[in-house]
């Protein structure tokens, strides 16, 4: 079992390990350039990043989570929908075969 299936509250999670209004600006800011049809991917469950993602439109995202129930949790504080392809695993493992050399 790891630390986050251990979590209760996700309204008791503070920045940096949620993001903050501040972070999710920013977000919006770095992301408002790319084509919605571009892939992005979510390190992790996070809520506010995966509503951010379907909110502007994103159509190809990925969520790498190596904690199933924990994305069940995380899914349910959603207030958006989208489509989601789900990689499960850590991210060290998961992450360079999603890694594009331009």
């Amino acid at each position: 079992m790891d630390t986050w299936n251990q979590m209760r509250s996700w309204e008791l999670v503070l920045p940096p390990s949620r993001p903050s209004q501040q972070h999710l600006d920013w977000f919006e800011e770095q992301l408002s350039d790319l084509q919605r049809d571009a892939p992005v991917a979510v390190l992790g469950s996070t809520p506010e990043l995966r509503d951010l993602l379907a909110r502007l439109g994103f159509t190809s995202v990925y969520i790498l989570e190596k904690n199933l129930d924990f994305l069940e949790k995380m899914n349910r504080l959603r207030t958006w929908t989208n489509a989601e392809t789900i990689e499960e695993g850590d991210w060290m493992q998961t992450l360079p075969s999603f890694v594009r050399i331009q």
